[in-house]
């Protein structure tokens, strides 16, 4: 499993979301990212569907706004820094 993340999300910006996110938010947004790039119509309920998590759907879908509400998650907190990687 750890193979199939190096090639959906490039080491190098692993390490930059390593610095950006804790073990746990990582991981999630590793499963997001996987998520992402296999559906293409997507929303937090669609997500909150598919989401491979033993908890409810309802617990799912609050997970993932409160994921998207971090300071982390911003434009300018982390994607223009992964931007700039490229």
């Amino acid at each position: 499993m750890d193979r199939n993340h190096q090639k959906l999300m490039p080491e190098s910006y692993r390490k930059i979301l390593k610095t950006r996110f804790s073990t746990q938010e990582l991981a999630f947004l590793e499963i997001l990212v996987c998520q992402l790039q296999i559906y293409t119509k997507v929303t937090v309920e669609g997500l909150a569907a598919r989401l491979p998590l033993f908890i409810t759907f309802e617990s799912r879908r609050r997970r993932i706004q409160r994921f998207l509400a971090l300071d982390s998650t911003t434009i300018q907190n982390t994607w223009f820094i992964l931007w700039a990687v490229i």
